[in-house]
């Protein structure tokens, strides 16, 4: 598991774990990071943290609507704030959810 800001480069060397390991990586970048790219070049299963997030954004969709999150809301619209998609599923330019009202603690 990889959770450092290290992204130009392998933290470790991929040609020295096994043939069965599995990376998971937390950073999300595009283009993948030097470890995404080494992980998958050389056939291991690379999970990045694009694939941690959009777990994690489902999980939370659930605990807070009930409900499964959509198929149709690709995740690009969701972390990119992609006017022209998030439009159609009801969220801001930003790719967050349109509010009409603040959400947390207000000041008294």
């Amino acid at each position: 598991m990889h959770a450092t800001p290290l992204v130009e480069r392998e933290p470790f060397p991929v040609a020295a774990a096994g043939g069965d390991a599995v990376v998971l990586e937390m950073a999300y970048r595009d283009p993948p990071t030097a470890l995404t790219r080494a992980t998958r070049a050389r056939g291991l299963v690379g999970i990045d943290g694009w694939q941690v997030l959009s777990v994690e954004v489902c999980e939370q969709f659930r605990l807070m609507t009930g409900r499964s999150m959509p198929d149709t809301l690709p995740l690009p619209s969701v972390c990119f704030g992609l006017a022209e998609q998030a439009t159609g599923h009801g969220l801001t330019a930003s790719g967050g959810p349109a509010r009409t009202h603040r959400v947390g603690r207000e000041a008294p």
